[in-house]
């Protein structure tokens, strides 16, 4: 099983998707048969398999490995594990790879709420958690929209149902728990920690603008 495991990472390494998902495969097949003894081993090997699939563009196959790797983890060693974290990470990216942007959302703050405590915060993963948040707000990269004023209106204004759920004050208490925490651990002074407060401080104007613009001025103001 490790072999397999192993040689489907080389293969991934090495830019063989044919190989690297077909070994990881074999790998997953044969841990599940064991699933009831070692069911966190199993969820990594979803984890590798979804990584793989993402890595090689197959956003719909990874968004399928990166929630079976999360439901058993959440199950095993439940959603304030750092292995959850990092999957539930991974389902987001992988959602917004297939254009699922209130998913990829709701996935974001469940992996902002992990990495905002751990014991083993670093600015990077914040900095991508909140880069990623600011890009599905906007609903496109900024490069694809361009400066035109109407056309970036309409894609950040655009009201379906699955942007109802992209709103950026989901984030705003986990934000606070991750500077506190950055802070406790006295890497806040540092040149990653500044860029994540330049983001953090980038979403809390963007929220002010937000409440405001739904009406809600006692919260923004409180901001």
């Amino acid at each position: 099983k490790e072999d397999f495991w192993n040689l489907g990472l080389v293969h991934k390494n090495l830019g063989d998707q044919g190989q690297a998902v077909d070994m990881l495969q074999k790998a997953l097949d044969l841990y599940a048969k064991e699933e009831e003894e070692c069911p966190v081993t199993v969820a990594k090997v979803h984890d590798s398999l979804a990584d793989c699939h993402l890595g090689f563009g197959d956003a719909d196959a990874a968004v399928a490995s990166y929630s079976s790797a999360m439901e058993l983890y959440r199950t095993h060693v439940g959603t304030s594990s750092p292995l959850y974290g990092a999957s539930v990470d991974g389902l987001s990216r992988s959602l917004e790879s297939s254009g699922r942007r209130g998913d990829a959302f709701d996935a974001l703050v469940s992996a902002l709420a992990v990495q905002s405590v751990v014991d083993g915060i670093h600015p990077t993963p914040l900095f991508e958690l909140l880069d990623r948040a600011v890009r599905l707000h906007r609903g496109r990269d900024e490069d694809s929209i361009g400066e035109d004023p109407q056309r970036r209106f309409l894609e950040v204004h655009r009201n379906d149902e699955q942007d109802q759920r992209v709103e950026l004050d989901r984030l705003v208490v986990h934000i606070e728990a991750a500077l506190a925490n950055l802070k406790q651990r006295g890497l806040d002074n540092d040149g990653n920690a500044g860029v994540v407060l330049q983001k953090a401080g980038e979403i809390l104007l963007l929220t002010v603008d937000d409440l405001e613009a739904r009406g809600e001025r006692t919260q923004a103001t409180s901001l």
